[in-house]
């Protein structure tokens, strides 16, 4: 039985932040959330062990602004590339932060996980996504992309989950007060639309793969929006079969484990959204 476990613990331009439970050790993706909810959540979950490893996708402030906050607490080592690191300002110059520098591109490990970083396109010094191997299984993080090239959807192809951004729906976004200089850097740098993301899911060659959407915009997007567009997209492009499943903005979930798991340690229901305690 495989001991291997994803959770959402925000994703929204207000704060991101992912945690990775596996046998040997757990570990987040992002640490974009301030200490006290941080806590709290990891309580909630009544997690037993506290993670000490983050990989940092990139430097904006959703992504790293809870570093500072708790690394005063608790060590951490936060796994970055050169550039990352170079633009995190005063993030890491805390005694209780230890910096593992990765090249993107190379496989590292965390624990028994193997740890791979792509690049994306985003508007940072060095945006990555990550993929995450333990055992035969394969999870995709993909957050931040103003849009996905070739080789993200070849490491995308086989991966059993995909953690990936659906920002804005496209209407809202172009109706919406953003002045237009704002407007350009989300659709052409910054992030997915809705649509982009529905196509995506619907033109991806593995039906077993599940799609979390995630850093949905407060002022431009909605999870009932998402949640239409994309189905609206596989029902007329006949990809039914294909499983997506919103995530909350600040919220608690929902909950990946691979299908053969049944022994859980976090006291709900896989696939159920909580409201944040």
């Amino acid at each position: 039985m495989t001991e291997f476990r994803i959770v959402s613990l925000g994703s929204s331009s207000e704060g991101n932040c992912f945690l990775i439970v596996t046998k040997e050790e757990s570990f987040f993706i992002d640490l974009g959330i301030g200490f006290r909810d941080l806590m709290r959540k990891l309580r909630f979950l009544k997690v037993s062990s506290l993670p000490s490893t983050v990989l940092l996708s990139h430097e904006h402030g959703d992504h790293t602004t809870g570093i500072r906050s708790f690394s005063k607490k608790f060590p951490i080592t936060i796994c970055a590339n050169d550039s990352t690191f170079k633009n995190l300002n005063n993030a890491v110059k805390n005694p209780g932060v230890e910096s593992k520098i990765f090249t993107t591109g190379e496989v590292f490990q965390i624990g028994k996980a193997k740890i791979k970083s792509f690049p994306v396109y985003h508007d940072a010094a060095e945006p990555v996504g990550f993929t995450v191997m333990y055992e035969k299984h394969k999870v995709v993080y993909l957050m931040d992309s103003g849009r996905v090239e070739q080789n993200t959807k070849k490491e995308m192809a086989d991966a059993d989950l995909v953690i990936i951004d659906s920002n804005y729906d496209d209407f809202s976004l172009l109706q919406g007060k953003y002045p237009d200089t704002l407007k350009e850097r989300i659709m052409c740098s910054g992030h997915l639309s809705n649509e982009v993301v529905g196509n995506l899911i619907l033109n991806h060659p593995n039906p077993q793969t599940e799609f979390w959407l995630g850093h949905l915009s407060k002022e431009h997007n909605s999870p009932g929006l998402a949640s239409v567009t994309v189905n609206y997209i596989l029902k007329y492009g006949n990809g039914q079969k294909k499983k997506f499943k919103i995530l909350p903005r600040k919220g608690i979930g929902p909950l990946w484990h691979p299908a053969e798991t049944r022994q859980l340690e976090f006291m709900y229901k896989s696939g159920t959204s909580l409201s944040q305690p």
